[in-house]
């Protein structure tokens, strides 16, 4: 192919998901140097830029696109916010690097028109792709596989400038490098669940713990505890403190990937929702994790809270902190009736989530069947 002089990488997922995104982006480096890579994520996110071991320029999404599900207005103002402020953005090759490409990846591929349109997997047609490119004027992009070889992830350098942020942070907090077990209780398991577990872990392995957000009660024979107060919002200095601690504890699948990604060790107790793909890839990383039948769903849980995070008692979680075992360790704790309920009841729910999703696809074709094709106008680049 011809050598592209710019690459826009689109992921509008979570912070886990940009961190993936990492090798993506040095293969495309290594393979065209002297092009211009443009990340764009959603804005609150941006920050990951700073860490990640290529530079890239920015293209911040302001709005997270599984929040819009009809064509309507407020869909098409949000897009067209894009479209004004990325006029001088560029792109030779466009890649999707979702994994699961939203409609907001088709939208954009059609609207650069770049040389080549590349994806990891390409978005599925549906009536809310069809339809926004019918408002926006915009024909289809025809995608081809990512044209270079991805490698696997592997840890990289921590920039000095959170290094530095961090050694002041740790200064003010009392904690030394090394000397503190970061917990970060951000996804799905029952919070109370981590006091628990801390206390028996530091029972046999006393040490500071730094919360992130609010902090819990915990025995204050296991040593003092600290608060950290700025989480996501401030993604460098968070990098940073995870990187200098002798450890991390969370149900964050984000949070666990950013930690592996600067070398740290770290336990993460893990849902289903998007395993195996949530697993650790570090070599000193670990997970507990409680297989369900109902594995994969998207985190579209058929049962409200998941069941698979609920079934983790404190208990195991503590001994698996307390011994920080690299590698996954699967529990085996319902009996095969409840298993098989859980199974049924999944395959039921997720049978009327798809004929949910297609009457809602059959609704949006219905109510837009006949309308006129807007003029090409202000969308067009």
């Amino acid at each position: 192919m011809k050598t592209p002089a710019s690459i826009f990488v689109l992921h509008s997922g979570g912070l886990g998901d940009l961190v993936r995104t990492a090798p993506l982006l040095r293969a495309a480096h290594r393979e065209w140097p002297n092009a211009l890579i443009t990340l764009s994520c959603r804005a609150e996110f941006d920050a990951i830029r700073e860490l990640l071991p290529v530079r890239t320029a920015p293209a911040p999404i302001p709005f997270d696109p599984s929040d819009f599900m009809e064509p309507d207005i407020a869909a098409l103002t949000a897009v067209h916010g894009i479209f004004g402020s990325w006029k001088a953005v560029e792109a030779d090759l466009f890649i999707c690097a979702e994994a699961r490409p939203s409609w907001l990846a088709g939208v954009l591929a059609a609207w650069f028109r770049a040389g080549r349109t590349a994806a990891a997997e390409a978005p599925e047609e549906s009536a809310m792709l069809d339809r926004m490119r019918s408002e926006l004027v915009l024909e289809p992009a025809e995608f081809e596989p990512v044209p270079f070889a991805i490698p696997p992830l592997i840890p990289w350098p921590l920039p000095a400038t959170a290094r530095t942020a961090a050694d002041r942070e740790l200064e003010a907090l009392g904690l030394t490098e090394r000397g503190y077990l970061l917990c970060a209780p951000m996804g799905g398991w029952p919070r109370s669940r981590f006091g628990q577990a801390l206390d028996q872990a530091r029972a046999t392995r006393p040490s500071p713990v730094l919360f992130i957000g609010a902090p819990l009660d915990l025995a204050p024979e296991g040593g003092p505890v600290r608060s950290w107060e700025g989480g996501i919002g401030d993604l460098p200095l968070l990098a940073g403190l995870l990187a200098m601690s002798r450890g991390y504890f969370t149900d964050s699948p984000g949070i666990a990937d950013l930690g592996q990604a600067f070398g740290s060790a770290g336990l993460c107790v893990s849902g289903g929702g998007c395993w195996p793909e949530d697993a650790p890839w570090a070599a000193n990383a670990s997970a507990l994790v409680h297989p369900l039948p109902c594995f994969g769903c998207g985190w579209d849980c058929a049962f409200g809270d998941p069941v698979c995070m609920a079934s983790i008692p404190a208990r195991v979680a503590g001994e698996s902190l307390a011994a920080l075992e690299p590698g996954v360790r699967k529990l085996d704790l319902l009996p095969g009736s409840e298993l098989q309920l859980i199974e049924k009841a999944g395959a039921t729910y997720r049978r009327a989530r798809n004929d949910a999703a297609a009457l809602r696809d059959s609704a949006i074709r219905a109510r837009h069947a006949g309308r006129a094709t807007p003029r090409r106008g202000w969308f067009g680049r």
